[in-house]
């Protein structure tokens, strides 16, 4: 219970330097308001939280593997509950993107990132006791999803950019329409 304690409590200092890197980031920011607001803000806001579950996760499967190891239970009874548990987290950013796009012609792209997104049942239903292959599936498990959390975040952060850089580009051309004709 102590060790457990102190384990997780060792955790919280990396959790709150990716909160301070942040904020740190986001103040340092040149952009003007618009950008700002809508497109340096939500980025940051969509990879600290990625980094944040990952950075959990991380920790997590790094108690099962201990608790895999050693049958020390750092938190969590279940090693299977730490990869069900950031499969369902990881379409968390997925699921906000995937339901702007929902009403716009770019719905099969949601689909397209709802099916890709999704964990592999192997992984979700994994878990067992220390020293059984169950109980190392469980741990691969766990590793493999903060791998799902990060490249859910990265694929998410990739289509917002490109996005806004469309919007963008549309309203620039709004601005002073041009249309590029050669005179005969």
């Amino acid at each position: 219970m102590l060790l457990g304690i102190i384990f997780w409590a060792y955790a919280a200092f990396p959790v709150t330097q990716v909160i301070r890197n942040t904020g740190d980031g986001v103040a340092s920011s040149k952009s003007g308001v618009v950008r700002l607001m809508f497109l340096d803000l939500p980025v940051a806001l969509m990879k600290m939280a990625g980094y944040l579950l990952a950075m959990i996760g991380l920790f997590a499967a790094i108690a099962s593997l201990i608790n895999f190891l050693t049958t020390l239970n750092l938190g969590g009874d279940m090693m299977g509950m730490v990869s069900s548990g950031l499969g369902s987290f990881t379409n968390m950013g997925t699921a906000v993107l995937s339901s702007v796009l929902a009403d716009t012609p770019l719905s099969m792209i949601s689909e397209m990132m709802g099916d890709l997104m999704q964990q592999p049942e192997m992984l979700s239903n994994a878990g067992g006791s220390a020293w059984t292959v169950a109980g190392a599936m469980g741990v691969f498990s766990a590793f493999v999803s903060v791998v799902f959390v990060l490249v859910s975040m990265y694929i998410n952060v990739a289509i917002y950019q490109f996005l806004f850089g469309l919007v963008a580009a549309l309203v620039n051309w709004v601005k002073g329409p041009y249309l590029p004709f050669k005179s005969l």
